[in-house]
């Protein structure tokens, strides 16, 4: 049948085959065209998204900038005041003080008294001097029995052994007791001497001895 078909018939066929081809490349080129139209869509799509979720975020600029500014403030604050202090600790000025201030206070505040001048107290009061016969008048029956009428009333409770020492006489008749150091008296009973263990009165001119 090949062999049968005219030149005519054949040429017709060869165009038809040709517009068949044509149709089918168009149709080919048409559908890899296609995806091209729906890409810059997509494209579009996800700028949009994009635009929209960076306008969704927070802006950090700002905050940033606060952060960096606290910190340099903070520093500097700490910084002059360390500072501070170094730089003006030679406007500070101290009272100048001489040796001669020194001296005179140091002495002022001692106040040292010299040796002798205890040296005579004590010898003036002759502390370790026991009482002799001279000293105190001797002593009678007489005068016994009156010391007793006079004295009855009157006890010698106790010896204070202060700087000076203090004989403690209670008063039975007034309930009172007194304490009295060398040269005090209790109306005309005045206190001659203080021992150890007794004192020595002097009631209108005449001694007596209180004992413990």
């Amino acid at each position: 049948m090949k062999d049968s078909l005219s030149p005519e018939e054949k040429l017709l066929k060869l165009i038809r085959g040709e517009k068949k081809s044509k149709k089918a490349v168009g149709i080919i080129r048409q559908g890899s065209a296609m995806p091209e139209k729906v890409i810059p869509a997509v494209k579009g799509d996800v700028s949009i998204f994009s635009s929209q979720q960076a306008s969704m975020q927070p802006k950090g600029f700002p905050l940033r900038t606060s952060i960096i500014a606290f910190l340099i403030l903070s520093v500097l604050f700490m910084l002059s005041a360390f500072l501070y202090p170094i730089f003006n600790l030679s406007k500070v000025k101290l009272p100048e003080v001489t040796k001669e201030q020194v001296k005179t206070s140091s002495t002022s505040s001692l106040n040292v008294k010299p040796l002798e001048s205890y040296l005579e107290g004590v010898q003036q009061r002759q502390i370790f001097r026991a009482a002799t016969v001279s000293d105190v008048l001797p002593i009678s029956s007489a005068a016994v029995t009156n010391t007793l009428d006079l004295f009855k009333d009157m006890t010698l409770v106790g010896i204070i052994s202060s700087d000076p020492p203090q004989a403690v006489i209670e008063d039975k008749k007034t309930q009172k007791t007194y304490y009295l150091t060398r040269g005090q008296a209790i109306g005309d009973l005045k206190v001659d001497d203080i021992q150890e263990g007794k004192v020595i009165v002097d009631y209108l001119g005449t001694k007596y001895e209180l004992y413990l």
